[in-house]
């Protein structure tokens, strides 16, 4: 299968390899795929600015501030591939509040999933199937309405461990906003908001639920919190370049060790990462020390934007901006302090989508960690079971360790000087020297045919079609097999380029096609496939098949078109 995440889930052989290994994080970062907006039917993820999993692990919400809107996928836990399920858009299906989008959190029982409309002043209320991860809206709260206070500029939200309380920052009004919240509907009432801050960017909580801290400014501000109103009394502040502590320049994101022992802070104009040991009975703070962009061998931290850590807490990741980078870092559970490993960037091999890298989740088994890219308007999947000496999905090599300059990358890539370096004998793949690591996209007319090769049993086996008709399914073998020879046929003889008169027989081909050569084979393959959806409409129509069947075809043909289109004219990600 192609290395892009795709609507169409990947193999069973990968999920096989997925399966067969612990889920235990390496030390390695290998890109398993990218899905962009506008491509493969995604929608809603333009500047993507932040990224929340749902408890379980099975869905994953992005929100777009270009898009207004939330996009939402559902999660292969094996493969970690994605799935584009809907998009929540300001002003559809009565969606208020979601003016610029710039974060999201969901409940700790899954029933409720909580966006922050930027332009909209608004803290906005979902309700969330747990069967397929789509989102209903339900209200929203927005400041200076029905005495709703702190939400100017709202820009982070988070739920309280016991899901009793939710907590928004606005900042334009340098203040955290405090609601109630119903754990039946998930509605929230107004308790009152904390002044006095500096500009507020992000909130963490800790485990027990009995502090709360907020990046404010070049500060970290730390907040004792009641169990049973929620409410809030500031209790210590951290500032940058006081008493030793550094890296809290521009403090942009925060993320507490699964134990509650550290709290670790992203400084954007630091170009950094603070670390603080934490004391779990009074919440103070004491600084440990600051990871630092270019000391000490460390990279990727060039505007960072964001932070998380590891389930296991044996790792942290970052995410930066003006690096378009991810990186990695070894966590010491004892003391908290981190130890540099490597950083993922951005058009190395054949990683895609971290420009403007901006958002990190890690999924709850640590196997997978996800980046939302604001520049490239999309979500990027890396596997952590890179450097454990075995071959995972994502991997072109795993030589037991995350070094590079040793023939296989830190991102599990085949070390390269030229193209060359890169066969893999696999005719479906591309084979290219990118940043001195290897890219092998499935690109050109080999990839399209490979593409249509292995969508057919992924496409016999459709959600809401199975068992699947035997009309519905010849039409996709014979039409997938068409479109299949139409690409053998225009690699092997060439593309008609002239016709006969009154259309006749070809009487000129060529093997160089132009641009617009390509585009008239592609429509002439789009019309094969497009037959598929036409009989499945007019079985629908006779109650032959579901609603849901054809809504699965329309999207899996939209999908391979999608694909096919990148592939055979060279954009996207198969750009040169």
């Amino acid at each position: 299968m192609n290395r892009r995440l795709r609507t169409l889930t990947f193999s069973l052989s990968l999920l096989l390899l997925a399966a067969a290994h612990p889920t235990h994080a390496a030390d390695g970062l290998a890109y398993v795929g990218t899905r962009h907006d506008g491509s493969s039917g995604v929608n809603g993820l333009r500047s993507a600015d932040a990224l929340a999993l749902s408890p379980d692990g099975a869905d994953l919400y992005a929100a777009g501030s270009g898009d207004s809107a939330l996009a939402v996928f559902s999660r292969d836990a094996a493969s970690g591939a994605l799935t584009f399920v809907e998009q929540e858009r300001q002003g559809s299906f009565g969606i208020e509040g979601l003016g610029g989008a710039s974060a999201v959190a969901v409940s700790p029982d899954g029933i409720n999933v909580y966006a922050a409309g930027t332009q909209d002043d608004s803290l906005v209320v979902f309700t969330r199937d747990p069967a397929d991860g789509a989102l209903f809206f339900v209200e929203r709260k927005r400041d200076s309405v029905d005495g709703v206070d702190g939400l100017a500029g709202i820009n982070a939200v988070a739920v309280s461990p016991d899901g009793m309380n939710v907590y928004a920052t606005g900042g334009a009004d340098d203040a955290l906003a405090t609601f109630m919240r119903d754990a039946t509907t998930g509605t929230l009432t107004f308790l009152g908001a904390e002044p006095g801050l500096n500009g507020p960017q992000a909130i963490a909580i800790s485990p027990d639920g009995a502090y709360l801290y907020v990046a404010s400014g070049n500060a970290v501000v730390v907040f004792a919190r009641d169990p049973a109103s929620g409410m809030l009394t500031a209790v210590q502040i951290v500032d940058d370049n006081t008493d030793g502590v550094d890296g809290l320049g521009g403090a942009a994101a925060l993320a507490l060790s699964p134990d509650g022992g550290h709290l670790y802070a992203a400084g954007k104009l630091d170009d950094a990462v603070a670390v603080f040991s934490r004391d779990s009975a009074s919440g103070a703070l004491a600084f440990v020390e600051v990871d630092r962009q270019a000391v000490d061998g460390v990279d990727g931290l060039d505007g960072v934007d964001a932070v998380a850590v590891s389930p296991d807490g044996t790792h942290v990741y970052t995410a930066a901006a003006n690096a378009n980078a991810l990186a990695v870092f070894d966590r010491d559970a004892t003391t908290g302090s981190l130890t540099f490993v490597h950083a993922q960037h951005d058009a190395v091999g054949d990683v895609d989508g971290l420009a403007g890298a901006a958002a990190v989740a890690v999924s709850p088994d640590g196997t997978y960690v996800y980046v939302a890219g604001k520049s490239a308007n999309a979500v990027t999947a890396f596997s952590t079971l890179c450097g454990d000496g075995s071959l995972d999905p994502g991997e072109q090599c795993d030589d037991g360790n995350a070094a590079n300059g040793d023939g296989c990358s830190a991102g599990c890539r085949r070390e390269c000087g030229a193209a060359a370096d890169c066969n893999d004998g696999d005719m479906c793949t591309e084979k290219r020297c990118v940043s001195g690591e290897c890219a092998l996209p499935r690109c050109g007319l080999d990839g399209g045919m490979c593409e249509l090769r292995d969508a057919e049993p992924d496409l016999e086996n459709l959600a809401g079609c199975t068992p699947m008709r035997q009309t519905l399914q010849r039409a996709l073998k014979l039409r997938l097999r068409q479109a299949r020879a139409q690409l053998r046929m225009a690699k092997h003889q060439g593309i008609c380029v002239k016709h006969g008169k009154h259309h006749g027989p070809c009487v000129q081909w060529t093997k160089n096609p132009s641009a617009k050569d390509l585009k008239k084979l592609l429509k002439q393959v789009n019309a094969s496939l497009a037959t598929v959806e036409d009989r499945a409409t007019k079985l629908a129509k006779h109650n032959h098949i579901s609603a849901d069947c054809l809504a699965s075809v329309d999207r899996a043909v939209g999908t391979l078109t999608s694909d096919l289109k990148h592939m055979v004219l060279h954009t996207g990600v198969c750009a040169p």
